[in-house]
């Protein structure tokens, strides 16, 4: 059996092309969210956009948040981009995420 202490939260950056709009995925052990980063997205307008998510699997769970923008279907204008992404990753750092990949998805990763 893994335990919590076996298992790393993990952060990463996520987009679909145009690429501009990222969302971050936090994947931490069942029961043990990081709560304060949480909050911290959230007061920054990181936040849960409330679809269904899949189950946990092997101990861990995960949460995907995104932010609004002024683009087509709330996606980011290039400043948005700049600024938001700034302010996420400064976020992240302060909570020891120094290096945060970000996964470019393409249609073949999305079906």
């Amino acid at each position: 059996m893994t335990t919590s202490t076996e298992i790393p939260t993990t952060a990463s950056f996520n987009s679909k092309a145009p690429h501009t709009t990222l969302w971050i995925e936090l994947r931490f052990p069942v029961g043990a969210p990081p709560e304060e980063l949480l909050a911290e997205l959230a007061a920054a307008g990181f936040v849960e956009d409330g679809l269904a998510k899949a189950p946990p699997l092997d101990g861990v769970d995960y949460v995907q948040l995104g932010k609004s923008g002024s683009a087509l279907f709330g996606g980011w204008s290039e400043e948005e981009h700049r600024a938001n992404s700034k302010q996420a990753r400064a976020i992240l750092k302060r909570h020891g995420f120094t290096v945060v990949p970000h996964n470019k998805l393409e249609w073949q990763d999305l079906i």
